[in-house]
């Protein structure tokens, strides 16, 4: 733990000179928030300003303080807090340290000295830095599932499952890691203790999600998703529904790219050899975090800031004591593609997605068999695996 903390001190450090810095990386991108500092930050504070005046108006597509499409526990929570010209930094600064604390325990968890200094390459990648220099309220889910993962390691899956409750009201897409606590170790049946509390939870996620009447984001500048392909076309130029085209497209791009891999590297995806992680607590971490990803790739588009989630599963796969030999060279190089070049980065941008597309079915392979769907394989861990 000792060594995690120096780590996260480490990328404190850095992240603080990036903001007396004004951020430079991000200024030659072209990316640098117009403004202010922790621009998302600010948008989502003046939006919760708005609440304490107009309430759920802040809901609608058009009007004053309108546009929000998020939980409503964020505005209700702010209404408590005291107004102040620093908040903003506040939360910012907060949000920092939390990205920090998890890419400090991440690095700290690998092996080798050559794999510490691939994860600064992995970690200060544009999408990272992108999400502390916005300060965006995705840094929270990162932290509430970061904290759920290490509770499950301690069997304390009441608190988890209460984390995760919390990330689910407060951005979406965490709502189906719910399921997995309804779920045996053997995916026979249904565990009904934590039932009636998933089936609230639903229901609040759904009457927040009815409130809100602005469009979620579709296009594809700054953005990944499975079918991010036709949004790369200006829209006067696609003749059919954009989203059915989209969708049926980025499916076609996903199962091409899939079959691709597959035969690239058969003998290594489709091995039974064990996978055996150097802590127990580290597949509950690659199981939430890439399922977080997963749920943003196939569902819809997500800012690329929420690579961060497919950055630290790679990472904690990565970071096993014993591998199938020969998979770790290509999720290494499709892992550093996909987080580098899924920027405008001058016209690759196509490229790291089409490695986001590889990665993503890779590791999604290396999730069925860790978690014995649908290949009745074990569990590869050290230790007796408990069931998520």
């Amino acid at each position: 733990m000792n060594k995690s903390w120096f780590v996260t001190l480490l990328y404190s450090i850095f992240f603080l000179l990036m903001q007396l810095t004004d951020w430079r990386p991000i200024r030659y991108w072209g990316l640098r928030g117009i403004g202010t500092n922790f621009i998302d930050s600010e948008q989502v504070l003046n939006w919760t300003e708005c609440y304490k005046n107009v309430g759920d108006q802040i809901f609608q597509a058009e009007g004053f303080c309108s546009g929000y499409i998020y939980g409503k526990i964020i505005p209700v929570f702010f209404t408590v807090i005291p107004s102040s010209d620093y908040l903003v930094s506040i939360v910012g600064f907060v949000f920092l340290f939390i990205i920090a604390v998890v890419l400090g325990i991440a690095t700290a968890s690998l092996n080798t000295k050559q794999m510490k200094l691939y994860s600064v390459l992995v970690f200060l990648s544009p999408p990272v830095l992108l999400l502390v220099e916005r300060g965006n309220f995705d840094a929270v889910m990162v932290g509430l599932v970061f904290c759920a993962a290490l509770l499950l390691k301690n069997n304390n899956k009441f608190f988890a499952f209460a984390l995760i409750s919390l990330a689910s009201l407060i951005k979406f897409y965490t709502l189906p890691l719910l399921l997995l606590f309804i779920l045996d170790s053997k995916r026979k049946k249904i565990n009904y203790l934590y039932l009636p509390q998933l089936l609230l939870v639903i229901y609040l996620v759904y009457e927040a999600i009815r409130k809100i009447k602005s469009s979620f984001p579709t296009d594809s500048t700054y953005k990944f998703g499975m079918s991010i392909w036709v949004r790369y076309l200006p829209a006067e130029k696609i003749p059919l529904d954009l989203e059915i085209l989209a969708n049926i497209s980025g499916l076609a791009v996903f199962f091409l790219v899939a079959v691709v891999v597959a035969v690239a590297y058969k003998s290594k995806i489709w091995s039974s050899g064990n996978i055996v992680f150097k802590e127990e607590k580290d597949i509950y971490v690659f199981n939430l975090f890439f399922l977080c990803h997963v749920i943003c790739f196939f569902s819809g588009m997500s800012y690329d800031y929420r690579l961060i989630f497919l950055a630290v599963s790679g990472i904690y796969f990565l970071s096993v004591s014993s591998f199938v030999a020969g998979l770790d060279s290509p999720v290494k190089i499709l892992l550093v593609t996909a987080l580098w070049l899924s920027y405008p980065s001058g016209g690759l941008q196509p490229i790291g997605d089409l490695a986001v597309c590889a990665i993503t079915f890779l590791l999604l392979i290396q999730f069925l068999k860790l978690n014995s769907l649908p290949f009745g394989l074990k569990r590869f861990t050290q230790g007796a695996a408990n069931d998520l």
